[in-house]
């Protein structure tokens, strides 16, 4: 197994302890495990940032040019801007619950196979700027659907008057409805930016090419723009419509399950980066 393959499987560990200590903490926050998460995190994400040096190092590949760097990058920074957002927005208490998704996706990339290293005629600014607008959005779309989920919990939950652990500890409505509309909000900002770097390239740089199935990045740009449609839809009518609570919770979930079968396609069904 290569070096950096080793040293993300080992970055599981801390991670899943992060994730133990912030159940721990959900559970009774009077326990003394916060700081065990803390640290989980801090490990799991430098031994992640690590990996992805060594694999550039060892393949020579553009970081997040393919599936295995692209996806590493994504979980390192969907971790650490939760872990910010938590921190700032008083929600330490639920912070393990944005960190399934991210330590879900990492399990199986230390047995991704690594394809060889391929030119690209996209200047490296270009590729770069791409890459890093969709690796963004794609952790804001990640924050905005867990924030969802406990939008919708706890929603449910009051309405049919349950009590339980989920009632008492998530975050109160208002604020879990203001967290999914703003990581909704950036991520679409943030993937408009990405389309348009990802149509500067497809239309400047590439030949024009007449079908969609005979140009990859024309399809993959019009997968991206029908994630784009999706959260921009939502935003336009919560402006007009005032569409909020489980409606926002229910097109974070349909937003974040199209913008991951995209993620998917394109990974499967071409050598590059899995843009959106």
């Amino acid at each position: 197994m290569p070096v950096h393959k080793l040293i993300l499987l080992i970055a599981l560990v801390p991670y899943a302890m992060a994730l133990w200590a912030g159940w721990s903490h959900f559970s009774d926050p009077k326990n003394d495990r916060k700081a065990h998460g803390a640290w989980g995190i801090r490990l799991g994400s430098g031994l992640n940032l690590l990996a992805v040096v060594l694999y550039y190092r060892e393949t020579g590949i553009f970081p997040g040019a393919r599936p295995f760097g692209f996806y590493c990058i994504y979980v390192l920074v969907t971790v650490v801007a939760s872990r910010i957002l938590a921190r700032r927005q008083g929600l330490e208490r639920v912070n393990f619950a944005f960190l399934v998704i991210p330590i879900v996706t990492l399990l199986p990339l230390p047995f991704v196979p690594v394809d060889p290293p391929a030119s690209s005629r996209l200047p490296d600014w270009l590729l770069g700027a791409h890459l890093a607008t969709v690796v963004l959005s794609l952790s804001a779309f990640t924050i905005a659907v867990t924030a969802g989920w406990m939008l919708y919990t706890q929603n449910k939950m009051l309405k049919t008057k349950k009590e339980g652990l989920l009632r008492t500890a998530l975050p109160p409505l208002e604020i879990l409805d203001r967290l999914t509309y703003q990581s909704m909000a950036t991520g679409f900002a943030v993937l408009t930016m990405g389309l348009g770097l990802g149509f500067l390239a497809m239309f400047v740089l590439d030949p024009i090419q007449p079908g969609l199935g005979e140009n990859p990045m024309r399809l993959k740009a019009a997968l991206g723009l029908t994630v784009w449609a999706i959260y921009g839809y939502y935003l336009f009518r919560r402006r007009n419509r005032g569409w909020r609570g489980r409606t926002a919770a229910l097109y974070a979930g349909i937003g974040f399950a199209a913008a991951t079968a995209v993620s998917l396609l394109a990974t499967l069904g071409s050598k590059a980066a899995p843009h959106l």
